[in-house]
Order: structure tokens, then C-alpha cells, then sequence
């Protein structure tokens, strides 16, 4: 396949994934809005996740959600390249935006770790 084939027809390739360019930027808004509402300070993968767990227990669920099934069991989720993934880079706009005023604000910004 080549990529502006993949282009013409909205789906994007994320290594060895394809996936559809509506649900991926359905993901990013969607982790945008679980990091707005978070303090800001690092994150591990395993936090964000968490949160994201939260955010569909609290009525966004999705049929069949690992996330979920693991957050109502409290089991944590790992995500060694989080910041690689498309939730990871979803999030980045996020927590670099308005990093200046955070700091005029003696905030720290929100970030993620592995």
C-alpha cells in the first residue's frame, strides 16, 4: 500500500496500523480533554491510562474497553512508548500548550513518562 493511496482515502498508517482518520482524531480530542482537566504535573503512562479508564467509566464507555474493564478492577496498564502511540501524541498539544503561562503561574506543566 502505498501512503498517498492510504491518504485519499482518510486512513492513516502508524507503523504497521492503519486506522481510520476520524477515529484517530476522534482519540486525540478525546485524550485532549482527559489532560485539560488533570493538574498540571508529570504523568506516568500508567496515570493517563488510569484517567482515561475513568473518563469511560464516567459514561463514555465503549463495548469490550480493556481501559475500562482494568480501571473497574484496578488493575494498572503499562505503556512502555505511550508518548509513541496516538493517545501519547494526542496529548502532546496538551501538555505543551501554554507551557509559558503555567510557568509565569509557578506551575509545573503537564507532561508523560513511560
Amino acid at each position: 500500500m502505498y501512503d498517498s493511496m492510504l491518504r485519499e482515502h482518510a486512513i492513516d498508517r502508524i507503523y504497521d496500523t492503519l486506522i481510520d482518520e476520524d477515529e484517530l482524531r476522534i482519540c486525540d480530542e478525546t485524550v485532549k480533554k482527559i489532560a485539560d482537566n488533570l493538574p498540571p504535573r508529570p504523568y506516568s503512562s500508567r496515570e493517563l491510562i488510569h484517567e482515561m479508564g475513568r473518563h469511560l467509566e464516567d459514561g463514555a464507555a465503549k463495548a469490550d474497553s480493556i481501559v475500562q474493564a482494568a480501571y473497574q478492577s484496578g488493575v494498572p496498564i503499562f505503556c512502555p512508548a505511550f508518548s509513541d502511540c496516538s493517545a501519547g501524541l494526542g496529548s502532546l498539544p496538551t501538555i505543551t500548550s501554554g507551557v509559558a503561562s503555567r510557568r509565569r503561574a509557578s506551575t509545573a506543566p503537564r507532561t508523560s513518562t513511560s
